[in-house]
């Protein structure tokens, strides 16, 4: 879609905006949006609504991200949060992540918590998934099991790729890591037979910056730490992720309790479900992915 086609579309629901402004990557529709200077916005389902939020000049140009929110600590990449509040809308706080696809993964285990998990993968192999396979494996994830019940996580809202091309040495990428994810994603296109108008496409010397929603409260870890959660409830914790993720065929490889987000009742206690269980949420998807069949 055409920027300028924006204005006569915002208001329709995303299953009425025509099939022809849109594309689908590894089984996820979005509506692809093209800026004058060919940067690229493509927008889920659950973006869409909020679409005036996600638009580039309202968070990313002039780095307005650093202007609007701040650098999430802990992590090892570039991801930040952004708290936007549009004239005559409601608030909305988002996380703005820069993608590393195909650059080398920093997988450390030192951590009692990711050893427990990780001791059998070969975390040598270990890859970022491509912003498109991220979002489609974290829609998997999301979807309820034939019980009802659901894994929270926050929401994948849109993938913007500005126009800009960047030299390769500056990207930190390597095309000896870029090509899978390229044919990986070629092979998808073809499947669905994407004409050229269509169709998703990688490019090795463009940015990736994938949004998501903002999950209200704070990682285990951080409690743990302030003496709320017992470490013996943190370890437990870890397990009880893993294997709830790998009852849904999933797996993450750097899972650490920094990436689950819990949150406090008024009176303090950390909120539970009616079992007794720790409600948490996850936050952290580039290394998402199926379990082998061989595992």
């Amino acid at each position: 879609m055409p920027i300028d086609t924006l204005p006569y579309m915002r208001h329709l629901p995303f299953e009425q905006v025509p099939e022809s402004l849109k594309v689908r990557s590894f089984g996820v529709s979005y509506v692809r949006i093209i800026d004058f200077d060919g940067a690229e916005l493509y927008v889920t389902a659950e973006g869409w609504p909020l679409i005036d939020y996600l638009l580039p000049e309202n968070w990313y140009q002039d780095s307005k991200y650093l202007q609007l929110g701040y650098r999430l600590p802990g992590g090892t990449g570039m991801v930040y949060h952004i708290a936007q509040k549009l004239r005559h809308q409601r608030p909305v706080e988002m996380v703005v992540k820069f993608s590393r696809l195909a650059q080398e993964v920093p997988l450390f285990v030192a951590d009692p918590t990711v050893a427990l998990v990780n001791d059998q993968f070969d975390l040598s192999s270990a890859s970022f998934n491509s912003p498109f396979e991220e979002f489609a494996l974290l829609e998997q994830l999301r979807k309820p099991d034939e019980h009802g019940k659901r894994i929270l996580t926050k929401r994948p809202l849109a993938i913007y790729s500005p126009a800009d091309r960047v030299e390769l040495w500056r990207t930190g990428r390597t095309r000896g890591r870029f090509v899978p994810h390229e044919k990986s994603i070629v092979e998808d296109q073809d499947q669905i037979h994407a004409d050229p108008l269509h169709t998703v496409k990688l490019d090795i010397q463009r940015e990736y910056v994938v949004l998501f929603s903002w999950l209200a409260g704070r990682n285990a870890e951080d409690f743990c730490r302030d003496g709320v959660l017992p470490e013996a409830e943190l370890l437990s914790l870890t397990a009880r992720v893993t294997s709830e993720m790998a009852a849904k065929g999933f797996r993450v490889l750097d899972n650490k309790p920094r990436h689950y987000i819990l949150r406090q009742r008024r009176d303090g206690a950390l909120l539970r479900d009616r079992q007794g269980q720790l409600v948490y949420g996850l936050v952290d998807f580039e290394l998402l992915e199926r379990i082998p069949s061989s595992v």
